[in-house]
């Protein structure tokens, strides 16, 4: 189960407020055994762009003790 780890840069246009309701993009960049790559923002109902992550690095920081849910699973679910 892959956990942040690191990111290349963290840019925040607008902060979030408690109690807001955000969206998030997600794009992945890359993928390998060890590590998924990602680029993030996170916006609002209206497209305002609140805050941009670039190279989001996740990994596996737990030796596989930590597994996803059953329907999460790759080839897992309907």
């Amino acid at each position: 189960m892959p956990f942040p780890v690191g990111f290349d840069r963290r840019v925040i246009i607008n902060p979030t407020q408690p109690g807001g309701s955000y969206r998030t993009r997600v794009q992945l960049l890359s993928r390998s055994r060890e590590e998924l790559l990602f680029d993030l923002q996170i916006f609002d109902d209206q497209g305002h762009i609140f805050e941009r992550v670039t190279g989001m690095r996740m990994r596996d920081v737990s030796g596989g003790k930590i597994k996803p849910p059953e329907w999460m699973q790759e080839g897992q679910g309907k």
